[in-house]
């Protein structure tokens, strides 16, 4: 069968056809595959990187407007353990949703 997060990511899509939702993800192979795959499933045009790398300015502030952006979601779903979209959820008090 599939793997349990792409089984989660496919019946969260499909439940909620009337929902567009954006896509966060650091894999651009997972994000094309699913942005392809799904009308109602948009992505931003960024290059997430870990800020505890060495990155160039420009990519720590594309993080942040993705973070400020991710953070004014009504709902965040989280797929994996990653600390950005917990404490995405704590700036507005969005809902988090975990799948793991």
């Amino acid at each position: 069968g599939k793997p349990i997060i792409e089984h989660n990511i496919d019946r969260l899509i499909k439940g909620k056809q009337e929902t567009t939702f954006v896509l966060f993800v650091d894999n651009e192979e997972v994000k094309k595959e699913i942005y392809n795959k799904y009308s109602n499933v948009k992505t931003v045009n960024i290059d997430i990187v870990h800020t505890s790398d060495k990155n160039s300015d420009i990519a720590i502030l594309d993080n942040l407007c993705d973070f400020l952006f991710l953070s004014n979601s009504q709902v965040i779903h989280s797929f994996s353990h990653s600390g950005f979209p917990i404490v995405a959820s704590w700036i507005y008090q969005s809902q988090l949703k975990t799948y793991y």
